[in-house]
């Protein structure tokens, strides 16, 4: 019965640290991709899903429930909330900003060109 019970608590104990290395992984990957988010997209753009502040606090209701979520760069944030935003990256958030970003930056080349052509014609 003691050889069970050392491996049990073996196997937990295992468990428990690959569950935190995970969850460390994850927080790292949130933390990366907040980052790219607040440095890469323009203050006020409009993000598919959610909101980004200059703090570094990305606000967003999750999908599935009425639940509002904040993580902020560099804090600690609850493994539920952290697999909510990894559910909206899931289900295509990327993608999503990703053509946002390219119909944005379409219409400000249209209206440049227009800008431009009305002052070459001056």
């Amino acid at each position: 019965m003691s050889d069970s019970l050392t491996e049990n608590v073996a196997r937990l104990y295992r468990a428990g640290s690959e569950h935190s290395q995970q969850t460390k992984k994850l927080r790292k990957a949130v933390d990366q991709l907040l980052s790219w988010i607040k440095d890469n997209v323009p203050l006020g753009f409009q993000l598919p899903i959610g909101q980004i502040f200059p703090s570094g606090e990305f606000v967003f209701t999750c999908p599935t429930s009425t639940h509002e979520i904040k993580i902020t760069i560099g804090e600690e944030h609850l493994l539920l909330d952290l697999q909510s935003f990894s559910g909206i990256i899931a289900y295509g958030f990327l993608d999503e900003l990703s053509d946002s970003l390219e119909e944005s930056a379409g219409s400000l080349e249209s209206t440049s060109n227009t800008i431009e052509s009305f002052l070459s014609t001056r």
